[in-house]
This record gives C-alpha cells, sequence and structure tokens, in this order.
C-alpha cells in the first residue's frame, strides 16, 4: 500500500468486529462475576444467611448436633456389635473357637477345598486322664490344664490355622493347606510339646499327655463326617496308649 492511500475496507470491518468482541467478552465476564456473587453467599445447611433468622439458626444448630450425636450413638452400636460377635464364637473358658464357630470355620475350609482342590488337615485331640487330674487337683487345677493346653497349641501353629474347643477336654486344629502326612506330622509335634510341658497349678507341676488322630480332605466330606473321622482316628491312638 502506498502512503497517502486510503485503508482498504476489509481493515476497518476486521477491527470493529475485534471490539465488538471484546466488549461482548467484557459484558459477559461481568454477568459471570455477578453470578459469581451470588452463589458465593454464605448458607447453612443450603439456606442462604440472609434469610435464616436467630431462632432459625438456633434450631438448625441443634439439629445438626442430634445428628453428630446420633452418628456417634451409631458408631458406638457397630462397635459393641463387632465384639458381641467375637464374643459369641468364644470359648468361654479358654481362648479358642467355640464348637460352633470352629464347625462353620471348618465348612469354610471344605468349600475352599472344594473349589481350588487344596488338600487341609484336621487334628482332633483330648487330654488323657483329665478327670483324674479334676478329681486329684481339683477343678480349678482342670481349668489351668486347658489354659495350659490352649495357649502351647496357639504358640505352635500358625496364623492361618485354625483352634476350637470341641467339648470338655477335646479340641481341634484345622490346618490351611496340608496333606495328610503334614497333618500327621504336626498332630506327633503338638503331643510331643504337651508331655514335654507340664502345667502348673498352685507350685505344682502336673503332667499332661494327649491322643491325637489327624486326617485331610480335600471337600468331599461335609464338616460332620470330617470330625467323625478325626474323632475315630483320635480314639484309635487312644486305644493304642498316649500319643
Amino acid at each position: 500500500m502506498k502512503i497517502g492511500d486510503p485503508k482498504p475496507l476489509g481493515s476497518v470491518s476486521a477491527v470493529s468486529a475485534r471490539e465488538r468482541e471484546k466488549a461482548r467478552a467484557a459484558a459477559s465476564s461481568g454477568g459471570a462475576a455477578g453470578g459469581r456473587t451470588v452463589s458465593d453467599s454464605a448458607s447453612v445447611m443450603g439456606i442462604p444467611e440472609a434469610e435464616i433468622t436467630p431462632r432459625v439458626r438456633d434450631a438448625l444448630m441443634q439439629l445438626m448436633g442430634e445428628v453428630a450425636d446420633l452418628r456417634r450413638e451409631v458408631s458406638a452400636m457397630r462397635e459393641r456389635l463387632r465384639e458381641s460377635e467375637e464374643l459369641a464364637d468364644r470359648d468361654p473358658l479358654i481362648p479358642v473357637l467355640n464348637r460352633r464357630a470352629f464347625v462353620r470355620e471348618l465348612s469354610r475350609t471344605i468349600a475352599y477345598a472344594r473349589r481350588y482342590n487344596e488338600p487341609a488337615g484336621l487334628v482332633y485331640f483330648d487330654l488323657d486322664n483329665f478327670k483324674q487330674v479334676n478329681d486329684a487337683h481339683g477343678h480349678a487345677a482342670g481349668d489351668a490344664a486347658l489354659h495350659h493346653l490352649a495357649k502351647l497349641v496357639l504358640d505352635n501353629v500358625r496364623e492361618s490355622d485354625i483352634v476350637g474347643r470341641l467339648g470338655g477336654d477335646e479340641l481341634g486344629v484345622i490346618l490351611a493347606r496340608a496333606d495328610e502326612a503334614t497333618a500327621r506330622a504336626k498332630a506327633a509335634s503338638l503331643a510331643a510339646l504337651v508331655s514335654g510341658k507340664p502345667a502348673s497349678f498352685e507350685g505344682k507341676d502336673i503332667p499332661l499327655t494327649i491322643s491325637v488322630g489327624a486326617i485331610s480332605f480335600t471337600g468331599d466330606d461335609q464338616p460332620d463326617e470330617a470330625l467323625a473321622r478325626a474323632d475315630r482316628a483320635m480314639y484309635e491312638a487312644k486305644r493304642g496308649g498316649p500319643a
């Protein structure tokens, strides 16, 4: 373009268009700012602060406090329920599962063995001559002997193994992922451990022995059938003398 020539009409049009666009953007920005002013206003439970009277505010605060109290009560109830469920599974005398909970866990182990075709072991044992312990030393000594036995077993099985009291002086151990040879070896080691570590009561040592039966299963058994087989194995060992 030569000096002195008039600007092309297209350039004037482009400048004007840009100015109009800036004006629209400014107007739009101002509207958005106005909208933020409204939306950013304080509110309580969704009610704008300007609409809340002192009495309404007091009522809302009281309601919010009551909701917080209810939440704490629900949390405490859940914790009590969890503790109650744990207590319902525990034997009342020694720190192992009761028979009901043990059978439930045995059912789960059998189902797992069936699904994944993995063996599991079951050890069943009782104290030999337990009646004589009670007769000679008293029932408190018998309770102490059961506590001693439970501690020995719990201290010498894996965390994945499950210990339960099946009745009287009879205990069971579920051995996860254990074939029959492994179950028998664990039974023998527990028997040797018990016979080598007498219980103590009022300064006196009380020698203990156990008779042990051990089986394995892969999912074909029902819980009562597995327990019955292990029980028979235990009584066979008892007839042959303490393990």
